[in-house]
């Protein structure tokens, strides 16, 4: 491990019982230290936003309903009220918002961008045919000094590929060499894709479907119900969530190019008055010679 890391130690740890877990067949043990080891940068970068849910009295409940971030309240008796409200939001003034003790997002941002650059030599390759967080799908092996089944920071080679139809991040269809078919999907209307779907839909990506689907672990967050419920679902290919899709001359789907982003964190007001002073002062600049 890398002697500057500030989890060296720990991920290897962790890593060393994962191996010792899969050698003894504990899948269980073997998954915990997975997302252990998974999700350990990502706790760093953790929203400070957050709803504080209590429990208070006529006085208290004044006091919270306005405030910046009140959400819902509901009334339990003539005395009591539940009531819901976000802390730390944007819109707090400074005096009120509290730096998050159990986050460090620097770090977070850090570690995502080595990984990036890491990722980069893979999936920028022309025969990447997908890619996410930590793996890419190829056309063609790997060099052997890259792959490694028990080596922390190499690739392990899960399958090998007949066939691959990817529509969308998070949602693609593989057929294997074994005649193992894995379909990857994101969404309520999981339990609706196939196969079959994956080709026809692959087909025609302008093709949406409405269905029933049953939820079996719904919460409402207001009276802290959770409930069964049937949704009306539309299914569908989301193809430009991240990107831009580039057309041809024949309106044909060829390419895709970043999203330009300008994220003025609601300081958009502000910010195009400053544009503007900065352009009146260089005109009156330009006027007097």
């Amino acid at each position: 491990m890398n002697p500057g890391s500030p989890f060296g130690e720990l991920v290897g740890s962790l890593f060393e019982s994962w191996l010792k877990a899969r050698k003894e067949g504990n899948e269980a043990m073997a998954y915990v230290y997975k997302i252990l080891m998974n999700s350990l940068y990502g706790r760093f970068g953790i929203n400070p936003e957050s709803i504080q849910t209590e429990v208070c009295n006529y006085d208290k409940y004044n006091q919270l309903i306005i405030t910046t971030g009140f959400q819902y309240a509901e009334k339990l008796s003539d005395k009591y009220y539940i009531i819901a409200y976000k802390t730390n939001t944007e819109r707090v003034p400074d005096a009120e918002w509290r730096p998050p003790r159990i986050a460090a997002v620097q770090i977070s941002a850090a570690i995502t961008t080595c990984a990036r650059i890491h990722m980069h030599p893979y999936n920028s390759r022309e025969d990447c045919y997908y890619t996410d967080t930590d793996s890419v799908i190829l056309g063609s092996p790997l060099p052997d000094d890259d792959v490694s089944p028990t080596e922390l920071g190499k690739f392990k080679l899960e399958h090998k590929l007949s066939k691959g139809i990817f529509l969308s991040p998070k949602g693609y269809c593989l057929w294997t060499d074994k005649n193992q078919i894995i379909i990857k999907h994101k969404g309520l209307a999981k339990p609706l894709v196939s196969d079959k779907w994956y080709e026809t839909q692959y087909a025609d990506l302008k093709r949406r479907i409405v269905a029933l689907v049953d939820s079996n672990f719904l919460i409402n967050w207001a009276t802290l119900d959770i409930m069964k419920k049937t949704k009306l679902v539309k299914l569908s290919t989301q193809t430009n969530t991240k990107r831009e899709p580039v057309y041809d001359n024949n309106q044909d789907w060829v390419d895709t190019k970043p999203v330009n982003v300008k994220d003025y964190a609601r300081q958009d007001k502000r910010v195009l008055l400053y544009k503007y002073r900065i352009q009146s002062d260089s005109i009156i600049k330009d006027k007097q010679g």
